[in-house]
């Protein structure tokens, strides 16, 4: 099957075939293939990908710009029980970071024989492999997925030897007799794997990924509503990998850091939002440094914050000021004193914040302040004042 397979218009499910009619007018086509019309996310893909073929080049071309830059979340959540065959076919022959949008197609029941196999000889995701691996039915009907299998250097040879076993006990002959002639030629060797590429300095890969971070994000798909990243259909439990997630048991050092940091320098904007937002201390960690003030407030909301992290959030000059006013205006955070002094120092702060937190501090962090160059003058002249009432008592 090639890449990308036309979708014929009665393939549509009724209420999207009801939408996108024959008689559309091209302004309405073309206004939806730029994602500017509201659908569900699984209408969104489907009707993104119909519209990549639609025979008025302009709108195919938009759509097909669309479908290209949608982010991996909504691709993710775009699949579902009635996704289309050729839909998920297009979905394989993709690369995506997120390795549980291939997982999924790969277990999907509309997924027919032939994307099985073409996932099976390209993909480099281990628990991809094992989904293909366990369809003993898909490998019995189609014999190229084990084929597939045998293709990939990251299929163990231990599958594969009992795959072998398991097709020839049930159909009394060795799979590669069932294979297409230009499959059967090769069939007999398995590819070398390449020799994995030198490993660069720890510093040097932590620098590289650091730079990434510090490229300011760009803003959202034009296809995505903020107000979809909060319903439930954006569970994150299936998105990320549980070293995204779940805290580890012992804290991690730099080598270990450099392949998280790296992965979410990667990510989409949607994805860092939601990693923001549902992330463990690790995720949160290099997320609450980028320069977009959307992410750091998304690791702002996050329940499992601490207020070390957000003490660490205020100390940095390069917070935006809205950022430090959300955190000034959290009530419960405010009452920790390292945050509150923190906050006083900061140039940043509201006024009221400082009017209100001075006479909290001790003597000593007041007279820092009173002489500190680093704060706004109205905030140096509020602590000397307060000293002199205080000397006067």
């Amino acid at each position: 099957m090639h890449r990308f397979v036309r979708l014929e218009h009665r393939e549509l499910p009724l209420a999207l075939r009801a939408m996108i009619a024959p008689d559309m007018p091209p302004a309405k086509r073309l206004a939806m293939a730029r994602g500017l019309i509201p659908l569900l996310t699984k209408d969104l893909l489907l009707a993104l990908y119909f519209l990549a073929g639609d025979k008025d080049p302009d709108v195919a071309r938009e759509a097909q710009f669309s479908l290209r830059e949608l982010p991996e979340t909504l691709t993710f959540v775009g699949v579902d029980g009635e996704t289309n065959s050729k839909l998920l076919h297009f979905i394989a022959c993709q690369k995506y970071d997120n390795h549980h949008i291939h997982e999924r197609v790969a277990r999907h029941a509309n997924t027919t024989d032939a994307t099985l196999a073409l996932l099976a000889e390209t993909t480099t995701d281990d628990g991809v492999i094992g989904t293909i691996v366990r369809n003993e039915r898909a490998i019995l009907r189609y014999p190229s997925i084990l084929f597939g299998l045998t293709r990939n250097v990251r299929t163990p040879q231990n599958a594969i030897d009992r795959l072998r076993r398991f097709y020839a006990l049930q159909t009394r002959r060795d799979y590669v007799v069932d294979l297409p002639p230009e499959q059967a030629a090769v069939a007999a060797t398995r590819p070398v794997p390449p020799p994995p590429p030198p490993r660069a300095p720890v510093a040097a890969e932590i620098s590289a990924a650091e730079r990434l971070l510090s490229v300011p994000d760009e803003m959202l798909h034009r296809c995505v509503r903020l107000t979809d990243l909060a319903s439930d259909e954006f569970a994150v439990d299936g998105l990320f990998a549980a070293d995204l997630l779940n805290d580890p048991e012992t804290p991690l050092d730099d080598e270990e850091r450099v392949p998280i940091l790296k992965r979410i320098a990667k990510l989409s904007m949607v994805d860092k939002l939601l990693l923001g937002l549902k992330g463990n201390a690790e995720a949160r960690r290099v997320l609450i440094r980028s320069p977009n003030k959307l992410i750091q407030e998304a690791v702002l909301g996050n329940p499992r914050v601490t207020v070390t992290e957000v003490v660490m959030v205020v100390k940095e000059r390069s917070t935006p000021q809205t950022v430090v006013q959300k955190i000034a205006a959290n009530r419960e955070w405010v009452r920790h004193y390292e945050l509150m002094r923190e906050l006083c120092f900061s140039p940043k702060a509201p006024a009221r914040f400082i009017y209100r937190a001075l006479p909290v501090l001790s003597p000593k962090d007041l007279k820092r302040l009173a002489d500190s160059r680093s704060v706004p003058g109205y905030t140096r002249q509020m602590a000397k004042s307060l000293m002199a009432r205080q000397e006067k008592r």
